[in-house]
């Protein structure tokens, strides 16, 4: 049998961390919110609860209003509980909404459950809401629109695993009243946030505006998934649509210290697009690009130009807030400046800055023990330790990695880079494949522009015994970012998997590229000495491995045993075969 209905789905964010930390609490905590929030929630709004499966729910409206309604009534009783107990813990929730077709089955006993790509849609939507927040398909927003109390922010159109159709995504704004932030004309945010204006449509057709439009709320809602810099929102910004002045004054009125501004010209079947990156603080233009491209699939333009676009702007983001603080005198440094620090001495690649970064870290934690971000950094300065061969305990430096990557996870859930470093983590400490697929996973669906999460899931799929999978994630990377910090590694971790597939040649010729990046990526080193050690160029093969030694003296048997985890011990045999040949007698 079929119907349709509204489809509700709950999840409690990190709630295996919870039971992991205190299981009769997180019990005690979960059971509060069902019998005190959710189910008289659910009774006034006619919600039929279809299953519980474990800390999530499954439920059935008859009303998309009523689902809406319903979810809103939930989530702000849980903000309320959250303030009321103020500095101690408590559960948050996600929340995912659809309508659609749904079929209903019963087994033996007559208890019915619901299938269907409805049911589908809406467990991907919960996946990819904000903790305490609601995410909704736009058939959701098509039917309570103006019948609810509420506004609906777009996400875009983001990827939702295993669903292969587009889906239209909105966050349900649950504070229609809250004002944007306003700053005195002499003040600056501490943490700096990035305004968006509407794209100027130059076409000279107004049927084109939707397209300018569409522009302007991709880049709003790529940017907001790095989560290193506030993006100001849609209804703040789009204020000024049509509106001409000075960027200096538009950037005190919106608190925003960058403002991004662009046009979008059609001509024939081609489109230009300009954008410019501003510094609202002193008018300086800090980056400007235009784009040309065939017209084509006016949606997969969209999407091309919007990653375009946020891969140059980020960068130039933290650039410019790298510049900046570098020039605040050293007392005067809060964590946000020593965090950005860190990462300028982080991609120096070298032991000495890495040694800096880990000590601007230090107190970049101390003065903020609840910054994501800096736990994030520290986990990267471990990892990249261990992996070049800087400390004498890469064991140790890979646990300290997870542990630094799940306590940003604990402090907030949506920041790509904390899944994308846990996941990479759990890997090597763990060697749980599936987990850490799982992370990098939602690393990429948090920030499908994010380099690194592409270059980490392709680590992950390589010695997960899946090298030809793992080639499109690496080779994404250079796409997105030509630029990227750690263009030697990736390079050399493509160079990886041609070792791995047998392709020797092409294996030597990336590690050479990698090593024309950086001359000390020991790892580069390590990979062409086995692949030319397969072709039988002994001498050359000989060289490379003596370039390893000189750059990691202790290079052995427990060195590729704490930083190689091959799933399959075929392909760890491939690179120790490898070495053998090139001289290797570990």
């Amino acid at each position: 049998m079929r119907r349709l209905a509204a489809i509700v789905v709950t999840d409690v964010v990190s709630y295996s961390r919870y039971m992991a930390e205190d299981e009769a609490w997180t019990l005690a905590a979960l059971n509060s919110v069902r019998t005190e929030i959710m189910e008289p929630a659910l009774a006034a709004h006619g919600g039929r609860v279809v299953k519980l499966m474990g800390d999530g729910a499954l439920v059935e409206f008859a009303s998309a209003v009523a689902a809406v309604d319903c979810a809103a009534t939930i989530q702000r009783a849980m903000a309320d509980r959250h303030e009321s107990q103020s500095g101690a813990r408590c559960l948050q929730l996600r929340i995912g909404i659809n309508v659609g077709d749904i079929v209903i089955e019963r087994d033996a006993q007559g208890v019915e459950d619901i299938y269907g790509d409805g049911v589908n849609i809406a467990a991907r939507l919960q996946a990819i809401a904000p903790p305490g927040g609601i995410a909704v398909s736009n058939t959701v927003v098509d039917q309570v629109r103006d019948k609810v109390a509420l506004g609906f922010d777009p996400l875009g159109t983001p990827r939702l695993k295993n669903i292969d159709r587009v889906v239209n995504v909105f966050a349900v704004r649950l504070d229609e009243s809250a004002p944007p932030a306003a700053l005195a004309t002499d003040q600056v945010l501490e943490r700096p946030a990035v305004a968006i204006l509407p794209f100027r449509n130059m076409s000279g057709d107004a049927a084109q505006e939707y397209f300018a439009d569409g522009i302007t709320e991709d880049l709003i809602t790529a940017l907001s998934a790095w989560r290193w810099f506030p993006v100001i929102a849609r209804n703040s910004t789009f204020a000024f649509k049509g509106r001409t002045g000075n960027i200096t004054q538009i950037g005190k009125e919106l608190a925003a210290r960058y403002v991004v501004e662009g046009s979008v010209q059609r001509v024939g079947d081609r489109v230009r697009i300009g954008a410019q990156l501003i510094d609202a603080g002193t008018g300086l233009h800090l980056w400007a690009q235009n784009y040309d491209r065939l017209y084509g699939d006016v949606f997969d333009l969209q999407d091309e130009i919007t990653r375009a676009i946020v891969g140059a702007i980020e960068p130039q983001l933290t650039h410019a807030e790298q510049r900046r603080a570098a020039r605040k005198r050293p007392e005067n440094l809060d964590s946000w400046d020593l965090s950005l620090q860190a990462l300028a001495q982080i991609r120096k690649g070298n032991p000495t800055a890495l040694t800096r970064a880990d000590q601007l870290l230090d107190r970049a934690i101390a003065m903020d023990a609840g910054s994501a971000y800096a736990h994030s950094l520290r986990a990267l300065t471990r990892f990249q330790g261990a992996l070049a061969g800087w400390t004498t305990d890469p064991a140790g430096s890979l646990s300290s990695t997870y542990d630094a990557a799940r306590a940003a996870v604990a402090l907030d859930d949506c920041d790509w880079l904390a899944h994308a470093l846990l996941g990479i983590a759990t890997l090597w400490k763990r060697r749980d494949y599936e987990a850490a697929a799982a992370e990098e996973e939602m690393a990429i669906m948090l920030n499908p522009s994010a380099a690194m999460a592409h270059h980490f899931s392709g680590c992950v799929l390589t010695f997960d015994s899946r090298p030809a999978e793992a080639m499109p994630h690496l080779r994404a990377v250079l796409q997105l970012d030509p630029r990227f910090p750690f263009l030697s590694v990736t390079l050399a971790d493509i160079g990886l998997v041609h070792l791995l597939l047998g392709e020797f040649e092409d294996a030597v010729r990336m590690c050479e590229r990698a090593l024309a990046e950086r001359e000390e990526n020991v790892r580069a080193w390590q990979r062409l000495a086995a692949a030319l050690g397969w072709l039988g160029q002994t001498e050359k093969a000989q060289a490379a491995l003596a370039r390893v030694f000189h750059l990691l003296p202790e290079f052995g048997s427990g060195y590729i045993d704490a930083t190689y985890p091959f799933r399959d011990p075929a392909h760890a045999a491939v690179l120790i075969e490898g070495l053998r040949k090139a001289g290797w007698a570990a």
